[in-house]
């Protein structure tokens, strides 16, 4: 689904039809039109001054019926998307006010009645007048990231009288936001921004949404979200928030991380960071349609093929379609000479054929990593918002760039098999419950959570007595070799740097020493203590992980990891053994859906999949026309190979069908 501005009195027609003829063209079933857009963004508009803009809207909509088209419309702003400057209007909303105290321009405070009423009113004028398939409430309905705004709000009067009443105390505004990064009185502060916000969005969302579907309840409302962590920070109520809007058929625009084009590999660490944690956490039957964005809006910004690839490896959110922000803001309508729309009509087969599948992102397994809305809660104290750092998702990322088969889940779900737990989350438990997790689980630690077991009294769970946090800049260690009759890469006493691109190493003594599969040494190649270990029930990669640290995946690291996990036979394990070749593992009952991206430049003539190998037959999803064909295969032991090319930057699928 493109997303358009076409403006009135420039070219219109031309562009009308230009847009109906590239839509019949790319195979696109549905088209979002902008209104007051970005470039031509007027801050807060009277509804019927958009009257001409309504109205072409209306005639494009008209035309693109007759081609069984349909049409979206997108209000660009609600809440306020930037501060570009003093938009005059009539309307004397209270702004939202950041976190330093200042107020902003143009952005609007969401708890103010006569702004409530407004949107409303805008929202209804548009419903009316047009009639969409579905309104889009864009991005910008959350609390933070507006324009020039420190970190976002609002801590105006009124929002702060809340937040006092729940602190139990009357603070300004500087000692409030002190308090909620340095996560002050025992998280007081944080509790009362979290749960305030948490209601008032909630209930805001209703309120929009219980009025429009009253008033047009054949018309779809859906919204676009941002980085869950951000949201987390502002207590985001999910399904309170997508329910509200849109009653029992929740639809959200999944952020995909990648404005301007970069790396394909760091697009793997994002995109399990940033966009499968989202689908982790909407309701599982909401209608998914992720963003591919383009700013500024050119070829020259992002190719044509990363295009492609964004589209298609986006497949493992399990979407109903795709919105593309790739034409410019200011009015061009669709432009042919990028050439993103032929790219993506040639995989359209492909992608229709993978959705028919109807698989269920509850379907997914391997290895467990919990993912939970209030994650900022008990993320590290620091010295302001904008350096809140939240390490919850790491082992996703990583799993995902190591290949390893990995699925997020709530807390509340109870099911076995192993857990990966990095950043903060086990100070979200009591002693009791992590107690329970280590005799119900396999769980997978980093650093961090090493040394909370130890601030907690619980490191007897892992046979520790005590540690240290080592820092390579200051000559503590050096380099990581692999233990005495382990193997990696095919070579004996392996080693791999342990500096520059590595976080920092805890240091553990252990009582009983558990299974150990590397060793850290320093410059002068004395050792300074046990790397990756194994014990009873759990295995620890010993660094403080801390986004994406390039040095934790060596080959060699990864190789032991793997093996690790391997010899502790760990449920649901599969993984791949290239680099950046990730998989996604649903569970059917006739077959399974292995789901193959390849964020590398690398083409691969043949496809290890090691956890796999009972099976009947496998077949692959042709990416020419969308047709299931069977593929030779070679099992040996635990790994099986596939006969078929996985070419860069593109997926395979798989239909393994069991016996």
């Amino acid at each position: 689904m493109p997303r358009v501005t076409i403006t009135p009195n420039v070219c219109e027609e031309e562009r009308i039809s230009e847009l109906v003829r590239c839509c019949k063209e790319y195979r696109y079933d549905e088209v979002m039109f902008f209104v007051n857009a970005e470039n031509l963004y007027r801050g807060f508009v009277e509804p019927s001054s958009l009257a001409s803009q309504v109205a072409l809207i209306k005639r494009a909509k008209q035309s693109l019926a007759k081609e069984g088209i349909r049409t979206a419309v997108n209000p660009w702003s609600s809440i306020g998307q930037v501060e570009w400057g003093e938009k005059p209007d009539s309307y004397a909303f209270r702004r939202m006010v950041g976190a330093d105290g200042e107020t902003a321009k143009t952005t609007a405070c969401p708890l103010d009645e006569e702004w409530k009423k407004y949107i409303l009113g805008y929202y209804s004028y548009l419903a009316e007048a047009i009639a969409p398939e579905t309104l889009w409430v864009e991005d910008d309905f959350r609390l933070h990231n507006h324009g020039a705004l420190h970190w976002g709000g609002c801590f105006c009067k009124e929002h702060m009288k809340l937040y006092c009443a729940l602190l139990g105390k009357t603070v300004d505004v500087k000692t409030f936001t002190r308090g909620m990064a340095t996560n002050a009185e025992g998280g007081a502060y944080r509790r009362a921004y979290y749960e305030v916000n948490r209601r008032e969005m909630r209930a805001l969302s209703e309120y929009f949404g219980n009025s429009l579907r009253k008033r047009f309840p054949k018309m779809k409302i859906g919204l676009m979200s941002s980085d869950p962590k951000l949201h987390s920070i502002e207590g985001r109520d999910w399904k309170g928030v997508l329910c509200g809007l849109g009653g029992d058929t929740p639809i959200d625009r999944i952020h995909l991380p990648m404005y301007r084009q970069y790396c394909a590999q760091d697009y793997c660490w994002n995109f399990n960071d940033v966009s499968m944690s989202t689908r982790a956490l909407v309701p599982e039957n909401t209608t998914v349609l992720p963003e591919v964005e383009n700013a500024m809006f050119s070829p020259y910004t992002k190719s044509v093929s990363t295009t492609r690839f964004q589209v298609e490896s986006s497949l493992a959110l399990l979407p109903k379609g795709v919105t593309l922000d790739l034409d410019c803001f200011a009015g061009n309508g669709i432009v042919a000479e990028f050439g993103y729309g032929n790219a993506l009509a040639e995989i359209k087969d492909y992608l229709n054929a993978f959705l028919d599948l109807d698989l269920r992102f509850s379907q997914l397994t391997g290895i467990s990593v919990l993912v939970s809305e209030d994650v900022f809660l008990r993320s590290k104290p620091c010295s302001d918002l904008n350096e809140m750092r939240m390490e919850e998702n790491w082992w996703a990322s990583y799993f995902a760039s190591a290949g390893i088969a990995y699925r997020y889940k709530k807390p509340s779900d109870r099911k076995n098999g192993a857990l990966a737990v990095s950043g903060e989350y086990l100070n979200g438990l009591s002693d009791e419950e992590i107690e329970k997790l280590f005799a119900e689980r396999f769980l997978i630690l980093d650093g961090n959570s090493v040394e909370i077991l130890f601030a907690r009294g619980l490191n007897g769970l892992i046979g520790a007595k005590r540690y240290r946090v080592l820092h390579w800049e200051a000559g503590d260690y050096s380099f990581e070799q692999a233990e005495e009759g382990r193997v990696y890469l095919g070579i004996k006493k392996c080693r791999v740097s342990a500096t520059v691109t590595c976080p920092a190493y805890v240091q553990i003594e252990y009582g009983l020493l558990p299974n150990v599969y590397t060793r850290i040494y320093d410059c002068y190649e004395k050792e300074v203590g046990t790397g990756l270990v194994r014990g009873d029930g759990f295995l620890i990669f010993p660094f403080l992980s801390c986004g994406k640290q390039h040095g934790m995946l060596a080959s060699m690291r990864v190789e032991a990891l793997k093996t690790a996990l391997s010899e502790a036979g760990v449920p649901s394990l599969v993984y791949t053994e290239k680099p950046y070749v990730s998989v996604y593992y649903y569970e059917g009952d006739q077959f399974d859906v292995a789901f193959l991206v390849n964020f590398s430049d690398d083409q691969y003539r043949e496809i290890a999949l090691n956890g796999v190998n009972q099976f009947k037959k496998v077949q692959t999803l042709s990416r020419d026309n969308g047709t299931w064909q069977d593929v030779e295969t070679n099992s040996k032991g635990h790994k099986t190979i596939i006969k078929t090319t996985l070419s860069a930057a593109t997926t395979v699928t798989l239909k393994i069908f069991k016996k």
